[in-house]
């Protein structure tokens, strides 16, 4: 989870120099390839992207609220599951490592954030996927939401939450597929 880690800490992530750190950012990077290659995820992008632009949100946000959502949506459906969530807090429990150049400003701010909500069983919520949503591209100039951008988040994204909890299996099975243990 590290390079997720770094990108919402807003930090660039070096080489690591731990060889077990390296392992898992890579195997991070193999995983985050292949899901974005999926055809159950491109189909869920392209839908999302459609209802967001049927709603009336402008194309920049409507392809990046897409695509934020889908993947927030997916955290909300996997960590139903106990052992996916005690792995997640594991994960936060074990922190950033620091070794050598893996040092993530930011980090204890996010750690703390994201450690006093726990396990977040609120990505299947529509409303506050679409806040968490609009947040994140609010960093990017191009992907913003206006206040309209905002509204059509917010009339699109519970009929995604439900496609995307449909599609779990689907996306479980094609990754397993193209990720073999």
């Amino acid at each position: 989870m590290l390079p997720d880690f770094a990108t919402m800490c807003q930090a660039r992530l070096g080489e690591p120099t731990d060889p077990n750190v390296a392992s898992g950012v890579r195997h991070h990077h193999r995983a985050d390839a292949a899901f974005h290659r999926l055809r159950a995820f491109l189909d869920l992008y392209r839908e999302g992207e459609r209802l967001l632009g049927a709603a009336g949100a402008a194309r920049g946000p409507a392809r990046g609220g897409a695509h934020v959502a889908v993947e927030l949506f997916l955290d909300g459906a996997l960590v139903r599951d106990p052992a996916i969530a005690e792995i997640y807090l594991e994960a936060l429990a074990a922190g950033a490592p620091r070794h050598g150049t893996v040092e993530l400003d930011g980090w204890e701010a996010l750690h703390g954030r994201l450690v006093s909500r726990g396990v977040p069983h609120g990505y299947r919520d529509p409303a506050l996927v679409a806040e968490i949503t609009a947040h994140i591209l609010s960093r990017r100039p191009l992907l913003a939401c206006s206040p309209d951008d905002e509204r059509a988040l917010d009339r699109a994204l519970p009929r995604l939450a439900g496609q995307v909890s449909a599609a779990v299996p689907s996306i479980l099975d094609q990754l397993r597929q193209r990720l073999p243990p």
